[in-house]
């Protein structure tokens, strides 16, 4: 079964840094009663939240390769170390 957080709130997120992971807490809320769905991501080994403004809504979570976060983002890596 696949899980969509397509379109929910953000409700909270918690930074576990001796666990290295992170998770979101999302609810759906077009629906009676609102979906509530956790988005878990293990073995973090850097982060960067972005314009949080207490109204973020998710369109989609994926998973992309390493190296292309790497090279896409370098600059903000070399600025955050």
């Amino acid at each position: 079964m696949d899980i969509s957080v397509h379109d929910n709130f953000l409700v909270s997120y918690e930074v576990l840094c001796q666990q290295r992971e992170i998770r979101l807490r999302t609810e759906y809320r077009d629906q009676q009663p609102f979906e509530y769905t956790d988005v878990i991501f293990r073995g973090v080994e850097a982060y960067f939240f972005e314009q949080d403004n207490f109204q973020t809504i998710i369109f989609d979570v994926t998973e992309i390769p390493i190296e292309d976060i790497l090279s896409q983002d370098k600059e903000l890596f070399k600025k955050g170390r």
